[in-house]
């Protein structure tokens, strides 16, 4: 058994908030886009009904990034504080969608 494991999924409380490798801040562009999405789908949101057609790549990235450095991503520069509750959910049902399966949990 090696006496240490070096992959980027290894980390410890406070370091990786000194990483940059997990941070993705969304663009003024990228904002617009999810807010056209969100407000376009009627219905259950998908990712085929939630279109994010420049965002979309972006997103696969994240997604690899999840699967093979951290596991961890904190996505931010949303306004959420400008927002109704209802447009925010949608809005993050609709990213989340494009970057794994969520599902609900419960305490």
């Amino acid at each position: 058994m090696p006496d240490q494991i070096d992959t980027p999924a290894v980390w410890y409380g406070e370091e990786l908030f000194d990483r940059q490798d997990w941070r993705w801040t969304l663009s003024d562009s990228a904002i617009a886009e999810l807010i056209r999405a969100a407000d376009s789908v009627s219905g259950e949101i998908t990712r085929d009904s939630f279109v994010l057609p420049t965002l979309a790549s972006q997103l696969l990235a994240v997604q690899h990034s999840l699967e093979t450095g951290s596991g961890a991503t904190m996505i931010c520069g949303f306004p959420a504080e400008h927002c109704s509750e209802q447009l925010a959910t949608r809005v993050f049902w609709g990213l989340v969608q494009h970057i794994g399966t969520p599902v609900s949990q419960s305490a």
